[in-house]
């Protein structure tokens, strides 16, 4: 099975001009043509059939400063009926002030299956207080919660809200969010950290599936290493 976790709607209620340059720089011949055709999600279900994936995660967005406005409402409407398409709303703290009734009521009521953060287009740190009953909200619910973190070639990005150490808050306060165990390796740290096997042990322990503690304890490393 294959799926996109990340994907946008090609015709937003509007984009920026820098964003619609900077796509028309991958796009240099036919872009308007071909954002059209796939804004019918019968068409965009047969693009992702014919590159080989099962399901796509479409993503809300709701950053009108930076990037541009996808609204919650266009993203529930393409994916309505639709097998191959998940939508993905967008909770901003700017818009919305009670965020975890908020995401309730998109998923229980609209049938939304996840939520996309922008802290660095909105301007917020993700882990602000204001965001924990969104947070909470979303482990209650058992949804996923997709944060763009890192840098970005958009302009009024501000960088000082996407450093990742702002989501080991998040990562501490609300553990059964924190699931990454295809991409987590043990290391001991040793000799500051001598003790190998009581570390081991502890990660055994951890609220995770049994295959998950045998990727991060060994099996990730050895797929890379080839072994």
């Amino acid at each position: 099975m294959r799926i996109d976790f990340h994907v946008h709607m090609g015709v937003y209620a509007f984009h920026n001009p820098w964003v619609t340059e900077w796509m028309k720089e991958t796009h240099p011949e036919g872009y308007e043509e071909y954002i059209r055709k796939y804004d019918d999600p019968g068409a965009f279900e047969e693009l992702l059939a014919a590159e080989g994936v099962d399901y796509a995660c479409v993503l809300a967005e709701l950053s009108p400063s930076t990037t541009g406005l996808c609204t919650n409402e266009q993203v529930r409407d393409f994916c309505r009926g639709r097998r191959r398409l998940i939508p993905f709303c967008d909770i901003s703290p700017n818009l919305f002030t009670d965020l975890g009734g908020e995401l309730r009521r998109k998923v229980e009521d609209e049938g939304f299956r996840g939520v996309k953060l922008y802290p660095s287009y909105q301007q917020y740190y993700p882990n602000e207080q204001r965001m924990y009953p969104l947070y909470q909200a979303a482990q209650d619910l058992g949804i996923p919660v997709l944060i763009h973190i890192g840098s970005s070639v958009f302009r009024g990005t501000r960088m000082k809200y996407c450093d990742p150490l702002h989501l080991d808050d998040v990562a501490v306060d609300f553990p059964e969010l924190d699931r990454l165990t295809e991409k987590v390796i043990f290391g001991s740290d040793w000799p500051g950290m001598p003790w190998i096997r009581r570390n081991m042990e502890a990660i055994g322990k951890l609220p995770l599936p049994a295959e998950g503690v045998e990727r991060i304890l060994g099996g990730n490393a050895a797929r890379l290493l080839r072994i």
